[in-house]
């Protein structure tokens, strides 16, 4: 939806993990894309609002995207 703001969680993808935690800048436009879906492609325009930081989703264990593997002392995950 134009104009708000929503975290980026649920990446577990290494290549996409890696450009967020470490390229992605405050002001950036990148394109959303939707990959998990019959057609995929690219479905909008954002704009970065926060660098990346560590998925929090990870460390829960009642969430879809939880990982054991993942710690808040070692996140292997980031948003």
């Amino acid at each position: 939806m134009k104009g708000s703001i929503s975290p980026w969680d649920g990446v577990r993808n290494f290549e996409a993990r890696n450009i967020m935690r470490d390229q992605m800048k405050l002001g950036d436009k990148v394109l959303f894309y939707h990959s998990n879906c019959k057609e995929p492609g690219i479905a909008g325009t954002a704009t970065v609002v926060r660098e990346g930081y560590p998925d929090h989703t990870a460390f829960d264990s009642m969430h879809p995207y939880y990982d054991p593997k993942s710690s808040k002392d070692s996140p292997k995950w980031y948003m």
